[in-house]
Formats: C-alpha cells, sequence, structure tokens
C-alpha cells in the first residue's frame, strides 16, 4: 500500500489525522479496529495537535517546542500507518470508506493470498502492572512473521484455566507489529491468572490456528492466589468466534 496518503505537511498532517481519528472512533469494528486501538491513536493525535499547536505559536515556538512536535508527529505517522494497514485489509472496508478516510484507493483488486496453517508462537517478554510485552514469531524465525502473513490477532482471557472453548477468549488487537504491549482495558483483581493466544492472518484478515496459550500472574497476590475468572469485560471488544474470517 502506497503511504502518499499521509500529507507531507505539518498542518496537513493534523487535519488528516483528525478526520481519521474522528471516523474510527466513531465505530471502530467497523473498520477492523477495537475501541482501544481508536483510543490509543486519539490520544497521540490529540498529543500531536497540542505539541503543533505550542511550537508554531510565537510566543512558545523554540527549540525544545519544535523537538517535542517532531517526536510526537513520529509517534503519530507511526501509528497511523499500522491501523492504515489493518483498515486496508478488513474484509468489510469499502472504497467509498477507504475514501472517507482519505487512504489509498487502489485501482485493482490485490491478488488473493491464501490463508496461513502456521501457528504463531509467543514469547512472554515481562509484565508491567496490567500490560503484558509480548513478541510474535514464526517456528524456526524469531525475528519476524511467515510468508503471506500480514499481520496478527492476540487474544486475552482472565481465570484460572485456558479457555476450553474458542467463545470465551476477547480479541485485545489486531496488529502488524511482531512485538506489542497487551493491555487488559478494565483491570482484572491484582493477582489474577491472564492468558493469551494469537492468530496470524493474511492481507484480508483472514484467521490461521491460534497459539499455545501463554498465562501469567498479574502482580498484587502471593502464587496460588487468584483474582475473579471470567472473560475481560471491555469495552468494543468481540468474542474470537465473531472476528473469526477462517479456520
Amino acid at each position: 500500500m502506497s503511504l502518499s496518503y499521509l500529507p507531507g505537511t505539518d498542518a496537513g498532517l493534523a487535519d488528516w489525522a483528525l478526520n481519521f481519528d474522528t471516523k474510527i472512533t466513531a465505530a471502530p469494528g467497523t473498520y477492523g479496529l477495537t475501541a482501544l486501538q481508536a483510543g490509543v491513536y486519539g490520544g497521540l493525535r490529540t498529543a500531536y495537535a497540542t505539541a503543533l499547536a505550542t511550537a508554531t505559536n510565537p510566543t512558545t515556538r523554540g527549540g525544545s517546542t519544535i523537538f517535542a512536535k517532531n517526536q510526537a508527529k513520529k509517534s503519530l505517522i507511526s501509528a497511523s500507518r499500522e491501523l492504515a494497514a489493518i483498515v486496508q485489509a478488513f474484509p468489510g472496508t469499502t472504497d467509498q470508506m477507504r475514501y472517507d478516510l482519505q487512504l489509498t484507493v487502489r485501482k485493482t483488486p490485490p491478488s488473493p493470498v491464501p490463508v496461513t496453517s502456521e501457528v504463531p508462537l509467543i514469547d512472554l517478554k515481562k509484565v508491567s502492572g496490567y500490560t503484558a510485552s509480548i513478541r510474535l514469531h514464526a517456528a524456526g524465525n524469531r525475528r519476524g512473521k511467515p510468508v503471506n502473513v500480514a499481520g496478527a490477532g492476540v487474544y486475552g482471557y482472565v481465570g484460572p484455566n485456558a479457555p476450553t472453548s474458542e467463545q470465551q477468549w476477547t480479541l485485545l488487537m489486531n496488529t502488524t507489529e511482531t512485538s506489542v504491549d497487551v493491555t487488559f482495558g478494565q483491570q482484572p483483581a491484582p493477582g489474577s491468572t491472564v492468558w493469551l493466544t494469537a492468530r496470524w492472518y493474511n492481507p484480508k484478515i483472514e484467521y490461521g490456528p491460534a497459539a499455545e496459550p501463554v498465562g501469567t500472574n498479574l502482580p498484587g497476590f502471593g502464587p496460588g492466589q487468584q483474582g475473579a475468572a471470567g472473560s475481560p469485560e471491555v469495552e468494543g471488544l468481540a468474542p474470537i468466534a465473531a472476528s473469526r474470517k477462517a479456520a
């Protein structure tokens, strides 16, 4: 996908991001996103708008404020590209929706890509508060995704044991990155056991098989002391079955 949809000027980027933010926040699921992803993007967009205003105001403009604006711009561009890639690949996205989001509208549809049969491996790097940092990779490849894989869906569950039914999993995010921070939006009880799994998806966001679940205890209680069981109640998240496009 061409990146030319992002304006080259600071003011142009601010206007583009405001339009993108407004639309995905109003109906994130329509674009293949979660409310959590839209909320994070909204925070980055607001931070950039504030930094831009400070850096262009004659009374506050200076080396420090310009540097802060440039850092906020880098973060916003990175997030814009990642979410735009997900929106472009989502089967429910139409050319009209792409046009309204000011994304690239392709003249010809891309060639079909098969659904992967590979299972991702999950490396749990660390847990800080209610956020788990994980790395996804293919077997025998610790650096990246398999061929024909565009990204991964990451799913979570709260309870003493991993789910036995896929309907119990909750979609936390779709991501094109292999190293991500996963946050349980409405905080489970301290000491709860949380479980994570993931599935690779192709450019049409058609999912392959799920990874072996990885579990960890949130900080707060000693070993063996559990918080309340049950799937995390995070606004805008969908069960795994609802997000599934292929077995």
